[in-house]
Formats: structure tokens, sequence, C-alpha cells
């Protein structure tokens, strides 16, 4: 967990499972199903410990990731 006044920035990794794995077939049925739970307990229990949980989405276009931001 983050300490008081931090800020701690979660790249989408672990939504992995959920999305990649399960579109790569990486991941059987029951293991991104079970992801599912998993993440949202992670992020219940940051909520309850007091964490400000932002989500955002950042879309970068393919040839952007060549150049920097």
């Amino acid at each position: 967990m983050p300490r008081a006044g931090r800020v701690t920035i979660y790249d989408r990794s672990w939504y992995g499972r959920v999305l990649v794995e399960r579109v790569e077939d990486f991941a059987s049925k029951q293991e991104w199903t079970r992801a599912y739970s998993e993440i949202a307990n992670f992020e219940q229990a940051l909520i309850e410990h007091g964490i400000v949980l932002l989500k955002f989405w950042l879309h970068i276009r393919s040839g952007r990731t060549i150049t920097p931001l």
C-alpha cells in the first residue's frame, strides 16, 4: 500500500490477465475470470485504506510511441 501523502502509479499490468492474456489465450477462462474479483478486491483494499483511486486511459497512437511525449 502507498504511504500517506505519497502518489503511486500502477500501469495496466494487473489488468493483463483479463485483457491481453485473455485475448492471446495465455490465460484459461478460470484464470481470467478469477482475475476480475482479484482486481476488485485489491482496488477495494486500497480504498478502505484511505487511498483515492483514480483511473486514467492513456491512448498513444501507433507511430507516436517512437518519439518522446
